[in-house]
């Protein structure tokens, strides 16, 4: 069985993609992280975002009501 409290890959984006907001996400969920950057050699300069692998599905799910947060108040202020 796998450790609970060991570090695995939640997300990997480009630097200057959402690698502020995510780490304020997964925090405000009390979901501790690590950020790292990596650079690709064909795609530049990443940040590497990992949780502990018994939190993986708590940042899921914590991203995904952000993200639908952020759509309601989008076509809130469309109307």
């Amino acid at each position: 069985m796998p450790n609970p409290d060991e570090l695995v890959v939640f997300m990997t984006l480009p630097v200057g993609v959402d690698e502020s907001i995510i780490p304020g996400v997964l925090a405000s969920r009390g979901i501790p992280f690590n950020l790292s950057e990596r650079f690709l050699a064909r795609q530049g300069r990443y940040v590497e975002i990992q949780v502990p692998a018994s939190r993986l599905e708590d940042a899921r799910q914590a991203l995904d009501d952000a993200k639908r947060v952020g759509e309601q108040l989008k076509s809130g202020s469309e109307g």
